[in-house]
């Protein structure tokens, strides 16, 4: 069974800490609160990234950031033989830019691909697809710190038109905390998760 004890554990956090929730937007929708439903049809789109507002301490200029999305209800919630199934997972994220809401003081502040780098895509995104009638599936989204020195290419496909592109066998029964340990990621500095069916 793979070990995904640090993404259960920063889920119980996001139900407490308000800085722990990572900013999720998909298509006109804002993931607010953790565990929004949205139908299969318009989780389609690439999500934005946005790092939590008020979070501590706040990013250094120069930090570069990796998302792991993954289904945890693969392929029934009442059976989840397959899961976690990754769905997701870039790296050479940056802030891209700030926006604030003055009468609330908030700021958001939106991740993208770092201008140069190697597009940082490990897994490419799948977006939401549970099979007929299956209950809603859990879709957690988590953001870990960069190290400096991480190489993205050396966790892509290494196949020949491949680039990014991970088969579907090697997504099934993802282990997140033995990649990320391997990967060299610390630990998880935000999530956050919708439902799809």
């Amino acid at each position: 069974m793979p070990s995904n004890k640090n993404a259960q554990a920063i889920m119980a956090a996001i139900a407490t800490d308000p800085s722990k929730i990572l900013g999720l937007v998909i298509g006109d929708c804002a993931i607010e609160p953790p565990g929004l439903f949205m139908p299969r049809g318009e989780a389609k789109p690439l999500p934005q990234i946005r790092l939590p507002v008020g979070m501590s301490p706040p990013p250094a200029p120069s930090a570069r950031y990796v998302v792991v999305c993954m289904d945890f209800d693969a392929p029934y919630p009442a059976l989840p033989c397959f899961g976690p199934v990754l769905h997701w997972i870039q790296a050479d994220l940056v802030v891209a830019s700030s926006s604030s809401d003055d009468a609330a003081g908030v700021v958001a502040t939106t991740l993208e691909v770092a201008d140069g780098s190697s597009g940082g895509r490990i897994a490419e995104y799948l977006s939401p697809n549970p099979p007929p009638g299956s209950a809603p599936h859990r879709y957690g989204f988590y953001l870990y710190e960069q190290p400096e020195g991480f190489d993205a290419t050396q966790w892509m496909a290494r196949a020949p038109g491949r680039q990014g592109k991970m088969g579907n066998c090697k997504r099934i029964r993802y282990g997140l905390d033995g990649w990320a340990r391997k990967a060299g990621l610390g630990a998880i500095v935000a999530a956050n998760y919708f439902t799809s069916n």
